[in-house]
Parts: structure tokens; sequence; C-alpha cells
């Protein structure tokens, strides 16, 4: 009789860590995962088990039963991680009792400097394995459940405590939101310091001018000026007749018709290319596939950068980051300016002749 073969669900992946760090110590450890899984999702569980930026590594793989000097193949689209599992799923039908592995490798050389470097301790020692290896899947794996958006499907979203304001993230910000939650610089409801979310412009209270008077100035009635539903703000008072400060930088409330999402704000490429013209030894071009690699496509995105993301994520010069910036928020703001001036007309005299009439009536 046909000897049955059982079907191949699952594969055991092989993951190294600290491959980017130069001098440190590579250990293995084993990521079992199902065949049928997608390539976003192999794809951030390995790259958050090696702590690696996902829009910016490179890997290969090759099977434990493979000859030591045999290359490695690639690994980097749906394709490959398809032909890489259909190789596994043969390799072990055909295993009696030699365990498979996909043997996964870091194409990238180590760049990275281990800071504050110690002499090797004892194989046992608890802060020698902690440094070893950094595993943070759950963290990323709660925190894409945790910022899952009703509103935009398929979407991860950072929903601002003051105006509501929906942030949408990408992967690398998620990655890196993770890791600050392994570490204990972040949490589930607050972001890293290094991620600056745009939380609104917030405006110092003002009390009413008072003209200085006789004593029995408590005698004379307060007047209340009522408008009724009359819609002068878009959030908690924050923008008057839909006219921003022009300090506020802030980007407009999505709540509205009239929101962020209808406004036509400059690319990127633009943004670079202005700055090429007055800077062109800095050559800002060069950057261009850094923003979109981490789905910053436009100038409204951009102006929210940290500095310490542009100098060690984009690899922007220190020099030259005030200057991206500040073009950044100008062009921002020119689009919001031509957004607020195109909005609804406010009958500013019927505001007037209702605030008259509401003071006759008060005297």
């Amino acid at each position: 009789l046909a000897r049955t073969e059982q079907p191949v669900t699952h594969l055991d992946y092989s993951v190294p860590q600290n491959t980017s760090v130069v001098g440190a110590v590579v250990t293995r450890s084993t990521l079992r995962l199902p065949c049928d899984i997608t390539f976003a999702d192999f794809w951030d569980r390995v790259c958050a088990k090696m702590d690696l930026v996902p829009t910016e590594a490179e890997l290969g793989y090759k099977f434990s039963t493979d000859r030591v000097g045999e290359d490695l193949r690639t690994l980097a689209n749906e394709q490959d991680l398809a032909t890489a599992i259909d190789l596994g799923q043969s390799l072990v039908r055909r295993a009696r009792t030699r365990k498979i592995e996909v043997m996964i490798y870091n194409l990238k050389p180590a760049v990275q400097s281990a800071v504050n470097a110690k002499k090797r301790k004892e194989p046992g020692d608890a802060a020698t394995q902690l440094a070893a290896s950094i595993d943070f899947t759950d963290e990323l794996r709660q925190l894409k459940e945790h910022l899952g958006c009703a509103t935009h499907q398929g979407r991860w979203c950072f929903i601002s405590p003051i105006d509501g304001h929906h942030k949408q993230l990408d992967l690398f910000i998620l990655t890196l939101w993770a890791k600050k939650i392994f570490l204990g610089e972040a949490t589930l409801t607050q972001p890293p310091n290094v991620l600056q979310f745009d939380h609104g412009t917030k405006r110092r209270c003002t009390s009413p001018v008072r003209t200085p008077g006789p004593s029995n100035l408590n005698a004379v009635p307060a007047i209340h000026l009522h408008l009724g539903d009359l819609p002068l703000t878009d959030q908690g008072g924050r923008r008057y007749l839909n006219l921003p400060s022009r300090h506020d930088t802030g980007r407009l409330s999505s709540d509205s018709e009239d929101g962020e999402d209808l406004i036509q704000y400059p690319s990127i490429e633009v943004l670079l290319r202005d700055l090429d013209q007055v800077m062109p030894a800095a050559a800002f071009m060069q950057y261009c596939a850094a923003f979109t690699g981490r789905g910053v496509f436009y100038v409204d995105s951009a102006r929210e950068l940290s500095e310490e993301l542009l100098i060690n994520e984009v690899g922007m010069p220190l020099g030259v980051v005030k200057r991206f910036k500040n073009h950044a928020a100008r062009l921002a703001r020119r689009a919001e300016k031509k957004k607020a001036q195109a909005g609804p007309i406010v009958d500013t005299l019927a505001i007037q002749k209702d605030a008259h009439q509401e003071k006759e009536n008060v005297e």
C-alpha cells in the first residue's frame, strides 16, 4: 500500500540576532510559522525578531541541509517566500529523522557600534542573554491590535487625545514604537518621545481686557454673547471663523467636511526640489526614496518628523535639518492658508446684529 503523506502546515525558521551590531555575539532562535502566512506578516515577524527596520532590511536564506559554501537565495517578496515554502515542504516530506530549518541571513553588513561594550560574561549570565536577544514581536502584535482603526479600514491610527485627529502610521513607525515599549520607554497609549505627533497648537487662555473704573464697577451686569449653534470653531475653540493663527502649524481638523483630507499638500519631491535649488551641495533629492519608503509622501507628514529621526534614520546631516523642517512647515502652512481662505464665509453682519440685540436685552 502507498504511504499517505502528512501535509506540511508549518516550517521552522532559524533567525539570527545582533547581526547589525559590529563585534556582537550572533545567536539564533527558532520561529515556527504557518506555510500559508502572508509575506507582510512574515516580514514583520522576522524583522522584529532580528531587531531590523522592515523598510531597510535585506534578507536571504538557505536550508539546514545545504552545503556550507552554497550561495544564499534572495528573500525579498511574495514570490521568493512562496518558493522557499515550497522547497521547505518538499525537504520536510523527504526527511525522516533530520530536522529541516530555513536559515535566515542578514545580507547587510553590520554598521552599528556596541555602546559601552563589556567583556564577555559567562553563558549563564542573565545580562548577556538579554543583550544577545531582543524580541518585541508580542509588543508589535499588541500595538497593531490597539491602533487598528475602525474609521480607516486596514490602517493603524494614533488618535490625538486633544482634538481627536487621526494620524495614520506606517510599519516603520509601528516597529519603532513597539521596540520602545519593549525597552520601557513607551506604552500602548503613550508614544515614544522620538515620534512627534501633531496634538494641535495649545493656546494660552487670556482674560478679557478690564478698564479701571470706580469701586461700584461690580454693579455693572455682565454681558453674555449667545451665538446659538453657529460653528465658529473647528475643535474646542481652537480656530475662530476658520482662520488659523499664523503661529498654528498643526494640521487642520479632519472631523469636518473641510478637514485635512481635502487639503492638497505639496509632495515631498517638491519640498526636496526647492531645497536643492537653494542648497545644491546638500543634494536633498537623494533622500526622496528614504522618505517615500517610510510612507512620507507629502510635506504635512515631513514637518512632523523629529530631528533625531531625520539624522539617524534618513541620514540627513545636522547642518541642513533645520532648513528642511522650516521649509516643510512653510509649504504646509501655505496649503492650509489657501484651504482656509476657500472655506465657508461667515455672516459677520448677522453676528454683530445678534450681539447688539443681546446687549439691549440685558440692559
